[in-house]
């Protein structure tokens, strides 16, 4: 019999409908603050066991992260009694996890909301000398605070240190807060969004060479789809690619995934061979500032891994390009089966070996993107995946999407036009053609800074 004779989750929550062997699909929504559940079943059959995700998936109880927004949990009933595992079923739950702006109320800018800002949760304090979750700025007001930053000048850098501030009616209450107008504001200056034509003269005649893992490759489908004005590539590519398609072909985009992690060590290919080839499939190259390296990663990114580039930059000729480092980010904090995950106490490591990469990449000629900071105050806003390191997430759309006049949140970047706003100079989209979009405001906050810092000033 392909089926199961129970499922379950905890923390325990209504399966809709409810369960019945003969349904195989169920919905379920979630809280904000559930970013964890556990998830088993039982086979009616004495021939099978019930495993999370994967014919060779734990028959036992399992932990499964849940991002902001759907989730699908596959549970597979499995035929055990070959000598290759057999699906024979599968049910999926569909969660819903909340995002924390959709409690928010209609926002008022002339309501003079308590200025809150927020450096570290308390459940993941990795500052032990900072505060953690929401703290009242004294002695001033939203619509003040909003004009006194509109006037700061220009960050010149990526690192600009900074804290998330969003209005509340109280700081001491959570959901009297208009989440959808946080943005993470530097202390001393302000990063705005360069206007998509401004963007396209900058990258006129450059090549953009992306090295890391998916968090890169988030940052590089955003900049595609900023300056074509949608996005109509896209995979979930572990190898090189290149695209020569950007920009009415003026620009060409390239990206190395790096580490292969899901190989055996010693079959892994070194960091330095996968920069030789990402290299070597983009000539040919510019030694100047239209040749643009940018690497980084979650957390596997060492001292070692910068003076590789240095070394192969010098070894092919180009010194003079320019270099950019993402910095770490937050991720690998849930208990999750096959993923490694930090205690507090190696998170707050993770902080020391960040700020030291920082210093060392400065001390080399690299701009640093800070992106620790910034990610670790929202580290429960990551999108779907096991690492719950990823705050992108990219979706299919339809012609009648790129009619939405969906924007990122006024503050959130600065001066955002709709992904979506297309006209005669973007890339053309027949109806029935797919396209695509990258959802996640964090990316798209950390994005914007990477190409403040490829454009300059």
């Amino acid at each position: 019999m392909p089926y199961l004779i129970g499922l379950y989750l905890d923390p325990e929550i209504q399966l809709s409908p409810e369960f019945d062997a003969i349904v195989t699909e169920y919905q379920v929504t979630v809280p904000y603050d559930t970013v964890l559940i556990q998830v088993w079943g039982f086979a009616a059959s004495c021939d099978c066991e019930a495993r999370l995700e994967d014919k060779y998936g734990p028959p036992r109880p399992a932990n499964y992260t849940l991002g902001i927004g759907n989730n699908r949990v596959s549970m597979h009933v499995v035929d055990v009694t070959h000598s290759e595992p057999w699906v024979i079923n599968t049910y999926t739950v569909n969660v819903y996890r909340k995002k924390l702006s959709e409690s928010d109320n209609v926002f008022n800018p002339d309501v003079p909301h308590q200025v809150c800002t927020l450096i570290q949760e308390c459940d993941l304090q990795v500052f032990p000398e900072e505060s953690c979750g929401l703290t009242l700025m004294p002695d001033v007001r939203w619509p003040d605070f909003t004009s006194n930053t509109s006037s700061l000048p220009v960050c010149n850098t990526g690192d600009a240190p900074g804290r998330w501030v969003l209005p509340c009616l109280s700081c001491d209450e959570r959901n009297s807060c208009f989440w959808k107008n946080a943005a993470w504001f530097p202390h001393d200056c302000q990063h705005t969004t360069l206007p998509r034509q401004t963007l396209r003269q900058c990258l006129a005649g450059k090549k953009i060479l992306f090295i890391g893992d998916s968090t890169n490759r988030g940052i590089m489908y955003y900049l595609m789809e900023q300056v074509n004005g949608t996005l109509m590539q896209w995979d979930k590519t572990h190898n090189i690619k290149v695209y020569s398609n950007i920009n009415n072909n003026q620009t060409l985009v390239s990206f190395a995934y790096y580490p292969q992690f899901w190989l055996p060590t010693n079959q892994r290919p070194v960091f330095d061979k996968a920069l030789y080839q990402l290299l070597h499939r983009t000539l040919p190259l510019a030694n100047n500032t239209n040749t643009v390296l940018v690497v980084g990663g979650v957390h596997w990114l060492a001292t070692h891994h910068l003076h590789v580039v240095q070394q192969s930059l010098q070894r092919e000729g180009l010194t003079g390009i320019k270099k950019i480092m993402k910095g770490l980010g937050a991720g690998f904090h849930q208990p999750i089966d096959g993923v490694h995950c930090l205690s507090l106490q190696e998170q707050r490591k993770l902080l020391l070996h960040n700020a030291g990469l920082h210093d060392h990449a400065i001390s080399l000629g690299f701009d640093v993107v800070e992106t620790l900071n910034i990610t670790m105050a929202r580290y429960k806003d990551f999108l779907q995946g096991k690492c719950a390191c990823h705050f992108h997430k990219v979706r299919e759309i339809t012609s009648k999407d790129l009619m939405s006049t969906t924007k990122t949140p006024e503050f959130y970047v600065k001066k955002k036009h709709s992904t979506y706003d297309l006209n005669e100079e973007d890339e053309e989209f027949h109806e029935g053609q797919t396209s695509y979009h990258v959802d996640g405001d964090i990316n798209a906050l950390y994005s914007e800074i990477l190409l403040n810092r490829i454009c300059g000033n």
